[in-house]
């Protein structure tokens, strides 16, 4: 059990509608996190999704009673991609580096909304990854991680001042160790969010939000003394230096291509 502890964020995102207002995409670039006491980092290079709406259903049901009607179901998919996560002292272990070369996969969105800003969705996919430990000569562990999360982030209210951010998931690392001949060891990790976030002031029109959080996970490819159940939960302030407003011009060229 550990309170009081200090952390600080860092990144850059954004967001892009294609010209058929059909697909937003989203880049995030360089998020970090440094928490204190004791020191523990967090980084990503770069991650990219995207989220998309089909124009061609996918099943097509028709209904006879009381009177035909046709039900549409579309298969909205998207992918994603990251490139470069670093972890140092994950959980606080003393000298592990877990290292997240690259990893993709697709989306599918059971729900988004019109403009494609909010969304419910499921991701799977892979992620090449290292599990580093230069304590005792153990060195690398090289892991293939096949990857399943549910995540919405939803905004809300008026012009987007709150924001709920929900995901659980989990991975399943196959660990290659260095210098062994046996096959992969199989391990697991689970990880749960709730997240809320509220704009409380703007600063020559830039929004600062309080944040609240709440993290509890699982994990068995670290150390023994790190491995194990986890509970987090966090409330801070977020400084956001060049955040526009909604696209009053994407609801117009939405409402062109698409109509009301």
């Amino acid at each position: 059990h550990q309170l009081g502890r200090a952390a600080i964020e860092a990144g850059v995102r954004g967001e892009l509608l294609s010209r058929d207002t059909r697909s937003r995409y989203r880049f995030y670039a360089l998020e970090s996190e440094l928490a204190l006491n004791p020191l523990q980092v967090q980084a990503t290079l770069f991650r990219f999704d995207q989220s998309s709406e089909s124009d061609t259903p996918f099943v097509r049901l028709t209904t006879f009673w009381p009177e035909p009607v046709r039900h549409d179901g579309y298969l909205n998919v998207g992918w994603w991609a990251e490139v470069m996560g670093v972890s140092y002292r994950p959980r606080r272990s003393e000298d592990e580096t877990h290292l997240r070369f690259v990893g993709i996969g697709p989306t599918l969105d059971f729900w988004h909304s019109r403009d494609l800003s909010s969304w419910l969705r499921i991701k799977v996919g892979g992620v090449f990854e290292d599990l580093y430990l230069n304590r005792d000569g153990q060195g690398h562990r090289l892991a293939l991680t096949p990857h399943a999360m549910l995540d919405a982030d939803v905004l809300f209210g008026q012009a987007g001042m709150y924001r709920l951010t929900i995901a659980s998931g989990y991975e399943a690392p196959m660990v290659f160790f260095q210098g062994s001949s046996a096959g992969p060891t199989p391990r697991h990790r689970f990880r749960n969010l709730l997240a809320y976030e509220i704009i409380v002031l703007a600063i020559n029109d830039q929004p600062l939000s309080l944040m609240l959080s709440g993290e509890g996970g699982y994990r068995d490819d670290l150390v023994e003394e790190a491995a194990g159940w986890e509970l987090r939960a966090g409330a801070g302030l977020r400084v956001n230096f060049w955040v526009p407003a909604p696209s009053a011009e994407d609801h117009r060229r939405i409402e062109e291509k698409r109509g009301q």
